[in-house]
């Protein structure tokens, strides 16, 4: 991150929002390229308070913008910080008692009394699949497509139904599974068109903890997810994906206008 200029939020929010050169759209669209900018998300678990936090959007709840002293690597570090495998990262030194921070606070979470220190752990305890970050209230008819790609590692007799024949791993997998997804998965079927962007790679082989991967096993992960990609790009149907993006947001823009009415 220094060797590219990224030395607080600030840097990494205009890095990631920078002019992508070539960038354009194929078909004319009322909008244009506004609002096309990039941006980068990093989900992690708070403990203290017990929330899903989003860095560097909500990088003001633990500082104001006159001390923009937090570094994005530790971004990175909160959000990797796997219970067991890894120290909780932590931010200290919370201005805790400022209007600015407890503003934030109270709008985000509803929380009157923010921590002093915030304690963080990995994001995928919370959500594994945080695809919820793409959805736009003001977008109608997309421009693009939101894509998704689920490692899928479970093994196959532990997908069974038949719970009285999992094994131990399986059945500690599925608690383990149901907490991290659970999120993401009540977003997914209350805005199922989503899934129609969500490509699958097969992966039981592969344990996710595994820290000692052969570069042989990584050519064959890379193969296996070119030739994913490849089903589900060939299979995608984007006019498909558009129509029921913007008919999802009808539905949803009718409901609250009815909900208001009455």
């Amino acid at each position: 991150m220094r060797d590219n200029g990224v030395l607080n939020t600030t840097d990494l929010v205009n890095k990631a929002a920078q002019d992508i050169p070539g960038l354009h759209l194929r078909h004319d669209h009322p909008q244009g390229m506004a609002g096309l900018k990039g941006d980068i998300t990093l989900i992690t678990s708070e403990l203290v308070t017990q929330n899903k936090i989003e860095f560097p959007a909500m990088a003001g709840l633990f500082r104001t913008r006159e001390k923009d002293d937090l570094h994005p690597a530790g971004f990175v570090r909160a959000s990797m910080s796997i219970p067991m495998f890894f120290e909780s990262y932590f931010i200290k030194d919370i201005p805790c008692h400022l209007p600015e921070i407890r503003t934030q606070w109270k709008e985000i979470f509803d929380e009157d009394d923010p921590p002093s220190v915030a304690r963080f752990v990995d994001g995928g305890i919370l959500s594994n699949f945080p695809i919820n970050i793409f959805y736009n209230p003001k977008v109608t008819v997309p421009r693009l497509p939101s894509f998704g790609i689920d490692l899928d590692d479970s093994a196959p007799e532990d997908k069974s139904k038949h719970a009285d024949s999992w094994t131990i791993m399986g059945y500690f997998g599925r608690i383990f599974n149901t907490i991290r997804n659970y999120y993401d998965k009540d977003f997914q079927l209350k805005n199922k068109v989503y899934s129609k962007g969500i490509g699958s790679i097969p992966l039981a082989e592969y344990n996710w903890l595994n820290f000692f991967i052969t570069d042989t096993e990584k050519l064959a992960m890379f193969e296996r997810g070119a030739e994913a990609a490849t089903n589900f790009l060939l299979q995608f149907n984007w006019e498909e994906y558009k129509n029921d993006r913007a008919f999802m947001q009808a539905t949803i823009d009718g409901t609250k206008a009815g909900a208001v009415s009455n």
